[in-house]
């Protein structure tokens, strides 16, 4: 089951640190906490289907930014944003960067195309790539981390890929182009020269589905070998060095 409609929140022009002067040092990194990767069973579809954890899971990124919040209907950025990761494929030009051909926001075309996937089953390397930018993050206070998986994706490119043994690899559109991390319980304050290690965790553990009752972002196969995946929450935590 797909969503419907293509719907392009928070996405920014510039996506550059934008605090009250000074910078502090943020770590990204990606982890998969998810401890058991048997099957299960997921409640509210007890009795038809079983869930698991997917043998491939990657998507394709183009930013990860902080956001000092959201709004709650429009879901655009409210307050600073401060960028940690802009993909190599973009050469530092954003606004012209995407998932698939088209026409940017200033007329001219999207030229910088991401096609390649970040493996999320196995995020060791993925973590070494986040980083090796070392972009300074402006100071303020901050409650969300934002994942950019495209602008407008006018190819309609697929962006997002799963897999299990029984059906291989899976790929599908995703139409929301950004993610939201869940919001921090406490918001990320930051000061000048701070050292901050910010992980954002996943459980992929009941992730896919297999049923006749089994529901999720991405469906493959019918009745009792119909397997569907759902993308996991991220759930960031932040740790000062």
């Amino acid at each position: 089951m797909k969503s419907i409609g293509r719907v392009v929140v928070g996405l920014l022009p510039l996506l550059a640190a934008c605090g009250m002067g000074g910078e502090a040092d943020v770590v990204l990194q990606f982890q998969n906490s998810a401890l058991n990767t048997g099957v299960g069973l997921r409640p509210s579809v007890q009795a038809l289907a079983t869930t698991s954890s997917p043998s491939v899971f990657g998507i394709k990124l183009i930013a990860a930014y902080l956001a000092e919040d959201i709004d709650p209907v429009t879901q655009n950025n409210v307050g600073q944003t401060a960028m940690v990761y802009l993909n190599e494929a973009c050469e530092d030009d954003i606004m012209h960067c995407d998932v698939s051909g088209g026409t940017a926001e200033d007329g001219a075309p999207m030229d910088k195309i991401v096609t390649s996937f970040f493996d999320l089953s196995s995020p060791g390397s993925v973590n070494e790539q986040l980083n090796s930018q070392g972009r300074g993050v402006g100071v303020g206070s901050y409650k969300y981390v934002r994942l950019e998986f495209c602008k407008y994706n006018s190819g309609d490119a697929e962006n997002v890929q799963w897999g299990t043994d029984s059906v291989g690899t899976q790929s599908f559109q995703r139409d929301m182009c950004s993610v939201n991390s869940a919001e921090m319980t406490t918001p990320l304050e930051l000061a000048e020269g701070d050292s901050v290690t910010l992980t954002l965790s996943y459980d992929l553990s009941a992730s896919v589905s297999v049923g006749s009752d089994a529901f999720g972002d991405d469906c493959t196969g019918s009745d009792a070998s119909k397997t569907c995946f759902t993308l996991p929450e991220f759930t960031p935590a932040a740790t000062k060095n």
